[in-house]
């Protein structure tokens, strides 16, 4: 899987958008998507375990869980909307 940009229309993003928003996260997706948030805002990891009382390490597992994740699924949508080739 190459790391290319996607530019997506705007009907394209408001699709993602609106399948995002639909989805019911479960208790250990809305802590992921905690920490992703955090660290969007320019938390460092340190601030960020201190902010979620874990340690540090855990952060970063964590993290790394959620970007590996976070682009599968992108990936997935963006090759079944023909964005990019297999």
């Amino acid at each position: 899987m190459k790391n290319t940009p996607i530019k997506l229309s705007k009907a394209d993003r408001e699709e993602l958008e609106k399948r995002l928003r639909g989805r019911t996260l479960r208790a250990s997706d809305a802590k992921i998507a905690r920490l992703l948030l955090l660290l969007a805002e320019g938390f460092t990891y340190d601030e960020i375990a201190d902010f979620v009382d874990c340690p540090v390490g855990t952060v970063r597992s964590r993290l790394h869980r959620a970007r590996k994740m976070l682009f599968a699924k992108l990936y997935k949508y963006a090759n079944e909307k023909g964005y990019v080739k297999p």
